[in-house]
């Protein structure tokens, strides 16, 4: 079978580092090829298959252009497949769902994050009632709440699958050590970590305001932040410069083996908005990491809980199966290290009992090891080949 996989580009990202890893785990019984309507952004992980660039990249936010790039990509997009003799196409996040849509042949439509779906709701309604596209989504919390949206009479079309984890890729890259500079910089201290791009969704101003209460009972705390691009990247960089925190705070930047610097931590902090399934997460408890998470919509709770209530959202902290979840933040930016929330301090006091408690660390050290084996290849690639046969009938 040809399976073509679509998205925007191939950039640093979660929805493109599981279409690279779809495409070596396809390529191995599939002809795979890769689409992107933007080739600006060089790939930046390894990938199995053929590259096509559409070359039909975002023109800004005017509305008649949007309609006029959308018309283009479906036809550049139809005359491709043609060519290339596509039985199956797969399309992540909305800017390359929506051409799919439009397509006549087998297709799936891959929705990354919780809010994409509600963002662009009445499209997405009108994708599942009214065209043969089946979705896929990460979570069963987002299958749920979009089939009590559009009807169960739709539970057929929507197809749920979470993110691929290469264990023996994890440890081999584990191996490699940061530079020397780091190392000093870490020395004798203990570690907060967080890898994400500055993105508003993964609220590194919370966890900055956070991690200073943490610093002011433990002064010899740092809190190491991997990644780098983002809308608020300057901003925050600007937050923590012109704080107390400023040499406590490291930020690593982007790094294509953010692994070399999490095995030093002493813990791992998600503190989201909102998520899809977050590989960050997964890929900080295949290290062997402690882990505290927002209970945002949608993943964290899927994963540290063994039988997780998805009607009930947390308050509080719980101590779950494989992690500890905090109750989410509100959605207000705010870089002022004077305006506390009450999750702030909720946050504050489970970063320092883990951090204290060496029980309760390596206890949940053990569970993330353990709960990271549920998510590696050999599993994944059965159900992911069982998904594909079933949306190629």
């Amino acid at each position: 079978m040809n399976i073509g996989l679509l998205i925007y580009d191939l950039r640093a990202g979660g929805a493109e580092h599981v279409l690279c890893k779809w495409s070596d785990l396809l390529s191995e019984n599939h002809s795979v090829f890769l689409y992107t309507y933007d080739g600006a952004s060089a790939p930046e992980y390894p990938y199995s298959g053929m590259l096509r660039v559409l070359d039909a990249p975002s023109k800004g936010k005017n509305k008649f252009k949007q309609l006029a790039t959308l018309y283009s990509r479906c036809h550049l997009l139809k005359k491709q497949l043609k060519r290339d003799k596509i039985d199956l196409l797969i399309s992540f996040c909305s800017t390359a769902n929506f051409p799919t849509m439009f397509q006549r042949i087998p297709r799936i439509a891959s929705i990354r994050l919780y809010d994409e779906y509600f963002s662009y709701r009445k499209i997405y309604r009108f994708l599942i009632k009214h065209t043969n596209t089946k979705l896929v989504v990460q979570t069963d919390r987002l299958r749920n709440d979009i089939l009590s949206d559009v009807g169960e009479i739709y539970a057929a079309k929507i197809l749920v699958i979470a993110n691929p984890l290469d264990i023996q890729v994890i440890r081999r890259k584990m191996n490699d050590e940061p530079d020397k500079a780091f190392l000093e910089k870490i020395a004798k201290k203990q570690v907060v970590c967080f890898t994400a791009s500055f993105k508003k969704s993964k609220n590194h101003w919370n966890l900055i305001k956070s991690f200073a209460l943490v610093h002011q009972n433990m002064p010899d705390t740092v809190l190491v932040l991997i990644g780098g691009e983002g809308e608020l990247e300057e901003k925050i960089h600007t937050m923590v410069e012109e704080s107390p925190l400023k040499d406590s705070v490291i930020f690593v930047g982007k790094t294509n083996n953010p692994f070399a610097y999490e095995k030093y931590a002493d813990v791992f902090v998600l503190p989201s908005l909102t998520e899809g399934i977050p590989n960050v997460l997964i890929e900080a408890m295949a290290v062997g990491l402690p882990v505290i998470a927002t209970d945002c919509p949608s993943g964290p709770k899927e994963i540290l809980c063994e039988s997780p209530d998805l009607s009930v959202v947390t308050s509080g902290a719980d101590l779950a199966e494989y992690g500890v979840l905090i109750q989410p933040f509100d959605e207000k930016i705010d870089f002022s290290l004077d305006n506390l929330s009450a999750q702030n301090k909720i946050l504050a006091r489970e970063i320092e009992t883990m951090l204290i408690d060496s029980g309760r660390n390596a206890y949940y050290r053990g569970q993330s090891l353990l709960r990271s084996k549920d998510y590696d290849m050999d599993e994944y690639k059965k159900r992911l080949l069982q998904l594909i046969e079933t949306a190629a009938k």
